[in-house]
């Protein structure tokens, strides 16, 4: 084994990749205790090492630890590499194995790949060969990690997530999903922003075989992370010797990639992602990577290839299954499902036991509701918040939807006083952020002095 250099002991250069979160544990099997010894010390900074003498304790150890990567040699007393793989595949299935053989036999070298190892390296070996493929491996789980908590951010509530609802609509929805899941066929996903997109691709990858990870990908971001993200990126650190940055569609093996707002995606960025198509289908250089491709867009694509802002031969490969989501407005007996689901949701967040009074849920339910189920997230969210425990009234609603209500005539209890003091309060909330809470142009604005206006900030939550 060879020595390297002390650039690749540089943390800040390891850090500056940004996917050492935490310590990944490997386990280092060899006969050969100087080894044992070189490869601890060389990698405890950034690892968690344990070392073993031969195949058998690895084994025994795994059953009651586990490891993320195995630095496994091939010939040891008792139990050998090629037999210790076979079990840890078994047993272990998720974990990384690295052979250390000492003489080159391609047939050896060719059943470990077979049997399930992911690399290999011939003694006496350069480190910087072992940190790099170290390196790829760290990012690999590191991504599927940061992947794998993507989950988190939807709540489960039924087999379709937070999908509510019993209209024709929403029942063809489901049965969409039901039909869609267990095939491989790319999903493309359009509706209205505010809709529905995000609760329906992640019901899609819940049905599926496809759920290794949940990779979520938004072409709103700027085209260097969206990039990155999808395909990687070289870095150019000396150190590194361009080290690469795997991007997921190279390491996505069994998982989905949901990419939001394809819409947005820039135009070089399409013609990269039709060229891996074309690859994928022609037949890849990898063709054991499968990975499950959903997309959504709040557009109509076809206007965007007649702008010429849309790749048309990218929109025939995504075209594959379509579903459109319509509009709350054209589904409106889902509207009061929705409106108590949120209620006990954000009741349930904020510890709280609020109820709809009927004149405040005949306003709601009457409502278009132009943003979809976003907006009715972040109105209820705030009506929970504000009514603090008590019921939540007519006058507590935004003004711009009692006034977009397709009831226009208020209940005859309607409170005009109420209403008159939550516009104010809207109104001067509004300012105060606007202005960084500066009360003297605050004041200057609406006429009024500081005084009343900190008498009206002390009312708002």
């Amino acid at each position: 084994m060879k020595a390297w250099g002390t650039g690749w002991y540089s943390h800040d250069i390891w850090k500056n990749q940004g996917f050492i979160m935490k310590k990944l544990k490997i386990l280092v099997v060899d006969d050969d205790k100087s080894i044992r010894q070189v490869l601890t010390f060389a990698l405890r900074e950034y690892y968690d090492v344990t070392a073993l003498s031969d195949g058998q304790e690895a084994i025994d150890c795994l059953y009651v630890e586990h490891f993320d990567i195995i630095l496994l040699d091939i010939r040891m007393p008792r139990l050998n590499g090629i037999e210790a793989l076979k079990i840890i595949q078994k047993i272990a299935p998720d974990t990384d194995v690295i052979m250390v053989t000492a003489t080159i036999n391609s047939d050896i070298t060719s059943s470990t790949m077979k049997l399930g190892a992911l690399n290999y390296l011939t003694k006496p070996f350069e480190m910087e060969d072992l940190l790099k493929i170290l390196f790829k491996i760290s990012k690999k789980k590191h991504i599927m990690d940061k992947s794998n908590k993507i989950q988190d951010q939807i709540v489960e509530s039924n087999e379709f997530g937070e999908l509510i609802g019993e209209s024709v609509e929403i029942k063809s929805i489901r049965s969409f999903i039901s039909e869609v899941s267990g095939t491989g066929s790319t999903v493309l996903i359009s509706g209205n922003k505010g809709a529905e997109h995000d609760l329906i691709a992640h019901s899609i990858y819940q049905n599926s075989n496809y759920k290794e990870a949940f990779k979520v990908v938004n072409c709103a971001s700027s085209s260097q992370v969206l990039e990155e993200e999808l395909f990687g990126r070289v870095f150019e650190d000396k150190d590194f010797n361009e080290m690469p940055a795997i991007g997921f569609l190279k390491i996505g093996d069994g998982g989905t990639l949901y990419i939001k707002n394809i819409e947005k995606m820039p135009l070089f960025t399409q013609r990269k992602v039709v060229a891996w198509l074309e690859d994928r289908f022609k037949g890849p250089v990898n063709p054991e990577i499968k990975i499950r491709i959903i997309l959504s867009t709040t557009v109509d694509i076809p206007e965007n290839i007649q702008d010429k802002t849309f790749d048309e031969e990218l929109f025939h490969y995504i075209n594959e299954s379509t579903i459109s989501i319509p509009s709350l407005s054209m589904r409106k007996e889902d509207i009061p499902l929705i409106i108590d689901y949120y209620l006990n949701k954000y009741n349930k967040e904020f510890g709280s036991n609020c109820k709809m009074a009927p004149e405040a849920r005949d306003i709601l339910h009457n409502y278009e509701w132009p943003g979809n189920t976003a907006e009715i997230s972040n109105v209820i969210s705030r009506l929970v918040l504000i009514s603090k425990g008590e019921n939540i009234l007519s006058a507590r609603i935004p003004l711009n939807i009692i006034l977009n209500t397709r009831k226009r005539k208020p209940p005859l209890n309607f409170c005009y006083s109420e209403l008159l003091d939550n516009f104010v309060g809207h109104l001067v909330s509004d300012l105060y952020a606007e202005h960084s809470g500066n009360r003297e142009v605050i004041s200057t604005i609406l006429g009024v002095s500081k005084k009343k206006i900190d008498i009206i900030l002390s009312g708002i939550t």
